[in-house]
């Protein structure tokens, strides 16, 4: 018998030499034989991630983060446990019957994080640890992707204990709106969409619009839907979210596919550092709640 295996990642395409390696380490491993299919997925979207998984039997975690983001803010490990919730939550609802979790045998705490949050929800999670020279192996046949002028910012911080992502999430416009008083405010509406605004200029800066099908009290979505600072029109899919990690002991908050309005280098030596010093306060303020 023949077990389906397939690869989620983030590159158009894998090379032979990637997809057979992979197939037959595990093959070999297990005593199982696998077929395994490499297949270009954005795991830092949940959406394109449950698509994916829809129909497999199997699934094989291996460094999946690649990153096409123009701008990137956070530590990389922080971004992978986005990849790794949403391919397990994908997972758990597709009915998954194996994640196999290939990891090297570097940085053991982040790869403790990353099986904790694989092990999150009600999956069969194998873990299979590979040496340093197979893992150098695998990632010099990667292929990658070319950069777009898009942003991605991901922050993580300490979530107050018997605090939700749905209460941080109300939090952080209410805080940001007393923060901005007198040069700007917040307007949120009664179903949650925000709207940030300068003082002087009557058009909004930012829209963010809730999205209440894609959100639960662990994880709360919105979508950057217009404003002057940014390129919401067509198939835009920036969006901002409070998200639960680490069995709620942690909180990020991810800015995915954020478009830009303002030209490239403008937006990275001042709204950029903008939206860190922000973070900054608000993971202060949150810090004050713990």
């Amino acid at each position: 018998m023949v077990t389906e295996l397939i690869i989620p990642h983030r590159a158009a395409g894998q090379g032979r030499y990637f997809t057979r390696k992979i197939q037959n380490i595990v093959t070999d491993h297990y005593g199982v034989q696998y077929r395994a299919t490499c297949i270009p997925c954005d795991l830092f979207s949940m959406c394109e991630t449950e698509k994916l998984l829809n129909s497999a039997e199997a699934i094989l975690y291996f460094s999946p983060y690649l990153n096409t983001a123009g701008l990137t803010q956070g530590r990389e490990s922080d971004l992978e446990l986005i990849c790794a919730d949403n391919l397990s939550y994908a997972a758990e609802k597709a009915g998954v019957k194996q994640i196999i979790y290939l990891r090297g045998a570097g940085d053991y705490q982040h790869s403790l994080e990353i099986k904790q949050t694989l092990c999150s929800r009600q999956l069969k999670v194998q873990e299979l640890l590979l040496e340093t020279d197979v893992v150098a192996a695998l990632k010099d046949h990667k292929s990658f992707g070319g950069k777009n002028r898009t942003v991605r910012s991901v922050q993580r911080f300490r979530l107050p204990n018997g605090k939700r992502a749905a209460w941080a999430a109300r939090e952080y416009g209410n805080w940001l709106a007393r923060s901005l008083h007198p040069f700007g405010r917040v307007d949120i509406s009664p179903e949650g969409d925000m709207g940030f605004y300068a003082k002087g200029i009557p058009r909004p800066l930012l829209v963010l619009s809730f999205s209440p099908e894609r959100s639960w009290n662990e994880r709360m979505l919105y979508y950057i839907t217009g404003g002057l600072l940014a390129k919401a029109e067509g198939a835009s899919t920036g969006r901002l979210e409070f998200r639960e990690v680490l069995g709620g002991s942690a909180l990020v908050v991810a800015i995915h596919d954020y478009m830009p309005a303002l030209p490239w280098p403008l937006y990275c030596s001042t709204q950029a550092l903008i939206h860190l010093w922000v973070m900054t306060g608000f993971g202060r303020y949150l810090q004050n709640h713990a």
